[in-house]
């Protein structure tokens, strides 16, 4: 009986999976000759994202790291369980927020549970494109594919804002030399964004002759931006206080899983290193930022004299109960007809 549930959870991934190659890959043109290309791309930057972590661990020393992680207390990760699911409900909130911006509703159990989903699945999934499954989610709840990117992609760009504000805070303390340098490429990006989004001629190039065939999957996309933007501000200032507070109880995580290892540092230094891990990240050196993201949290941290062997161990420790988690999400899941 569990066998066969099992296999049919294992189906619905797989269809998930589909979709997402269906819907996603076709738009960056993935098919035939291109996708063995891209799928090489993308193999030789796990690669070498796993290399970066093998010279880590060898820097630091295996064995210094399993002796840290055997000398783990336990009771202090029991608080996880709660910054885990507070995470979850504050990202939902957000999804919610903006879907009420455009006058949608969705009850909040049915959106967790697809937040929740799309998650896990990213966890699983080249660059996170795992996190867009929630579009068709979405699709299936009758709000339409271009409102609905439009939504997600707000919300990731409210993400990318508030986590590069506090990592310019970040590089201004461990990185002054190269603050202004940041700080003008920062605001610049925004300026440029907003004139692409904002721009008639460029916007019909972009539809011509990139989304072309697939510009339907983005039709409302730019009504429901400049909807939201220009009339309802208001809730993206909501988003972004949510963002930040959903990053303070991140940063709680990542403060039990450190005091497990009989470690205390102040909280406001693992805010700003989380955020500064996860913008360098972006970097496109290598999958998901695998590699990148390790070591510059451990050079960070080392800043602020954590030895190499803690740091290493916390971040192995996160990695494994966030997979764990997904697992279980993944096969708690509550499916709908796919």
């Amino acid at each position: 009986m569990y066998l066969k549930i099992y296999i049919k959870k294992f189906n619905i991934l797989k269809k998930n999976l589909i979709y997402i190659q269906d819907n996603f890959f076709k738009f960056i043109k993935i098919k035939n000759i291109m996708s063995k290309k891209t799928w090489l791309i993308w193999t030789i930057k796990l690669l070498f994202g796993l290399v970066i972590l093998f010279i880590l661990f060898y820097k630091v020393g295996i064995y210094n790291i399993l002796n840290t992680i055997k000398s783990i207390n336990p009771i202090y990760l029991l608080p996880l369980i709660i910054t885990f699911l507070s995470d979850s409900l504050l990202a939902t909130l957000n999804i919610k927020i903006l879907l009420k911006a455009i006058n949608l509703k969705l009850k909040y159990k049915i959106l967790l549970n697809y937040v929740l989903y799309s998650w896990a699945l990213a966890l699983f999934t080249p660059s996170r494109i795992g996190e867009f499954s929630i579009v068709y989610h979405l699709k299936k709840e009758e709000i339409p594919s271009g409102e609905a990117l439009a939504i997600i992609l707000i919300d990731k760009l409210i993400t990318f804002v508030s986590l590069s504000i506090i990592s310019l805070v970040g590089f201004y303390i461990f990185y002054p030399k190269i603050f202004l340098t940041l700080l003008f490429s920062f605001i610049s990006t925004i300026i440029i964004l907003l004139f692409l989004i904002s721009n008639d001629y460029l916007k019909n190039l972009f539809v011509r002759y990139i989304l072309r065939n697939f510009a339907h999957y983005f039709q409302g996309f730019r009504k429901t931006l400049f909807l939201i933007i220009k009339k309802k501000f208001h809730f993206l200032l909501l988003n972004f206080l949510l963002t930040i507070l959903k990053w303070c109880i991140t940063s709680f995580t990542v403060y039990f899983i450190f005091l497990s290892l009989s470690n205390s540092i102040p909280l406001y230094y693992i805010f700003i290193i989380n955020a500064m891990m996860v913008i360098v990240s972006l970097i496109p050196f290598t999958l998901s930022g695998l590699g990148i993201r390790e070591l510059i949290s451990v050079a960070l941290y080392s800043k602020i004299g954590i030895p190499t062997n803690i740091a290493t161990s916390m971040l192995i420790i996160l990695l494994t109960i966030s997979y764990l988690w997904a697992i279980i999400v993944i096969f708690s899941y509550k499916h709908k007809n796919i």
